[in-house]
C-alpha cells in the first residue's frame, strides 16, 4: 500500500478523534446515528475470506480503511454499513460481485436506467451487480462502491426506488469520499445525499438558457425541457417518428413519465391511441415498455386487447414486467383503477 494513503488513513482517524472532542458532535445529516465512531476493523483473514467467496478483490483504497481503521458505523449518511451487510438486500448471492458494473463518471444515468442496465425484478435479480454499499442515506437512497468493472474503485450515489438515476462522484477513491465527507460534516455543511452537486445560485438565468439551447438543436433534448417545465407535447410526437432508437426512447420516456400534473387530462386528450399502439409494435424493447406506462397513464383501456396480445408473444423480460404488473396487477391500486376506461377486458 503506497505511502500516501496510509497518511491519508492517519489524518482520516485523526480528525475523527478531533471530531469526537467538540464540545458538540457536528449538527450534520446522519451523525447523531453514529457519533462518528467506527466499529474495529475487519481482521485481514475475514476480507480474504470474502474476496475468495466472491472472487473479487476489493478496491485498495476501501480494503485499507476497513482492515486498519474501522469495519463500519461512521460514514456519510446513518451509518457505514458492515462487510456482510454490503449487497444491496443485505446479503451476495454467488457471482453477485464478480459481474462488472455498467455504471461511469459522467452525468447523471437516466430515469429509465434500471430498464437498460439491470435485471427486471424477480426471484434470482442481479441488482447494482459488482457493486458493495458503503452508505445508507435512508429510505432507498444508497452509495455504492465499485468493485467489478470499468469504474472500479469509484462510488455513487443511486435511489434505487425512483427514477433518479445512478451518479458517479467525483471523488477519485474511497478514502478521498470519506475524508470530503467528514471535512464537510465538522465545518456545519449539510451533508445529506452526500456527493451530490452544489445547486448553482442563479437558476432562473441557467434555466432561461438551458431552454434557449436545448430547443435550438436539432433533437430537442427532452429531458432538459422536462425538468425546466418547458416541455410540450409538440416537442414529443415528432421524436417519436425518428429513425434513431435513442431519440425515440427519449420521446416514449418523456410522453409516459413526464409528470405533467394538472395538464395530464389535457395532454391525453391531445395523445392518440394510433400513437401508442405503434409504439407498442416499435422494434426497440425499451421503447415498447414505455408505451405499456403510457398507456395505463393515459387510460387508453380500449388498448387492453392489444397489450394482452403482446403479453402472448412479449420475450424481452422487462417488457413482460409491465404487461404483467399492468393487466394482471393489484386492482386496489386507485392509480390502475383510474386507468380503467370500460373496456371488456378485466381493468388494469
Amino acid at each position: 500500500m503506497p505511502d500516501a494513503d496510509r497518511a491519508r488513513l492517519a489524518r482520516i482517524a485523526a480528525k475523527l478523534t478531533a471530531a469526537r472532542a467538540l464540545p458538540a458532535l457536528p449538527a450534520a445529516f446522519g451523525v447523531e446515528s453514529h457519533g462518528c465512531v467506527l466499529e474495529p476493523p475487519v481482521p485481514e483473514a475475514a476480507v480474504t475470506a470474502f474476496e475468495e467467496r466472491h472472487e473479487v478483490t476489493l478496491p485498495p483504497a476501501y480494503r485499507l480503511f476497513i482492515t486498519e481503521l474501522g469495519a463500519a458505523g461512521a460514514g456519510p449518511g446513518h451509518e457505514m454499513p458492515g462487510l456482510p451487510q454490503k449487497c444491496w438486500d443485505g446479503g451476495c448471492r454467488p457471482g453477485h460481485l464478480a459481474e462488472p458494473s455498467p455504471y461511469l463518471p459522467g452525468p447523471r444515468y437516466f430515469g429509465d436506467w434500471q430498464q437498460r442496465y439491470e435485471d427486471p425484478p424477480g426471484p434470482v435479480r442481479n441488482f447494482l451487480r459488482g457493486t458493495v454499499s458503503v452508505a445508507a442515506h435512508g429510505c432507498s437512497l444508497l452509495t455504492q462502491l465499485v468493485v467489478t468493472g470499468p469504474a472500479r474503485g469509484r462510488l455513487f450515489n443511486v435511489d434505487f426506488e425512483s427514477e433518479v438515476g445512478p451518479y458517479v462522484v467525483e471523488d477519485a477513491d474511497f478514502l478521498a469520499w470519506y475524508e470530503r465527507w467528514l471535512d464537510e460534516a465538522v465545518a456545519g455543511h449539510y451533508v445529506g445525499w452526500f456527493g451530490e452537486r452544489s445547486e448553482p445560485d442563479d437558476e432562473v438565468t441557467i434555466a432561461e438558457d438551458a431552454a434557449r439551447y436545448t430547443t435550438s438543436r436539432t433533437a430537442p433534448d427532452l429531458v432538459v425541457l422536462a425538468v425546466l417545465g418547458r416541455l410540450t407535447l409538440a416537442d414529443v410526437l415528432p421524436e417519436l417518428a425518428q429513425e434513431e432508437v435513442e431519440r425515440r426512447r427519449r420521446a416514449a420516456y418523456a410522453l409516459a413519465w413526464t409528470p405533467w400534473g394538472a395538464k395530464t387530462e389535457a395532454i391525453g386528450s391531445q395523445v392518440s391511441e394510433d400513437v401508442t399502439r405503434e409504439l407498442l409494435h416499435d422494434p426497440d424493447p425499451l421503447v415498447r415498455y414505455h408505451a405499456v406506462a403510457a398507456v395505463r397513464w393515459y387510460s387508453q383501456g380500449k388498448l387492453n386487447a392489444v397489450l394482452r396480445e403482446r403479453q402472448k408473444t412479449e420475450t424481452d423480460g422487462w417488457v413482460r414486467h409491465v404487461l404483467d404488473w399492468s393487466l394482471d396487477g393489484p386492482y386496489s391500486d386507485p392509480w390502475i383503477q383510474r386507468a380503467f376506461t370500460g373496456a371488456d377486458d378485466p381493468p388494469f
